[in-house]
């Protein structure tokens, strides 16, 4: 994978310019040549009352309107990244920091990738223990947090009725594939870059 050439979508509130000059300056750093900004979808957009996003959607889970308003900013890239067949896309939110050295460390990430990779998440938080795969790299049992994730063609239609159907934001659903009974196969940096 050309890095350079993998389209990257950074998802951005329109209003929020300060931000969308970060993240196109955070991108630069993975050498990243044409970053799409894609305008996020906010919780006024999606005209649902504030009552029904505050409810508990499950006992131990309870959707912010933001976390409503992302799930349906990722479903909507997803949807596009489908329509016009890119093989593979790298997932940006506009509030992401990335190190130094970013473009090196990915690069080792993709030569170590196994073939069988779905997503490859840049940035995470684990809450169980992942199984470590190569240097770079480590195989995602339980995690949150993707505002820095590739994902590949294998995994858009999965990922978008997961995602669709799940009552946890768009990051914990690709985190707990594995508990929901999904095949996909999600990696992680194995120090977030």
């Amino acid at each position: 994978i050309d890095i350079a050439k993998i389209p990257t979508y950074i998802l951005n509130i329109p209003s929020r310019t300060d931000r969308q000059k970060n993240a196109l300056l955070q991108v630069k750093k993975l050498g990243i040549k044409k970053p799409v900004v894609y305008p996020a979808i906010t919780p006024k957009d999606l005209k649902i009352p504030y009552e029904e996003l505050e409810k508990p959607l499950h006992k131990i889970n309870r959707f912010t309107p933001g976390c409503f308003a992302t799930r349906a900013s990722f479903l909507s890239i997803l949807e596009y990244v489908i329509a016009f067949n890119k093989p593979c896309f790298l997932y940006v939110e506009d509030d992401i920091l990335i190190v130094d050295g970013a473009k090196e460390q990915l690069q080792q990430m993709l030569t170590e990738l196994p073939d069988n990779w779905d997503v490859l998440l840049l940035s995470v938080y684990h809450y169980q223990k992942p199984d470590i795969v190569s240097e770079t790299i480590v195989k995602v049992n339980g995690s949150w947090g993707m505002n820095l994730a590739l994902f590949n063609h294998t995994s858009y239609e999965q990922l978008f009725t997961l995602v669709s159907n799940g009552f946890r934001g768009a990051d914990l659903t690709v985190g707990m594939t594995n508990w929901l009974g999904s095949d996909l196969n999600v990696y992680a940096a194995r120090h977030n870059i």
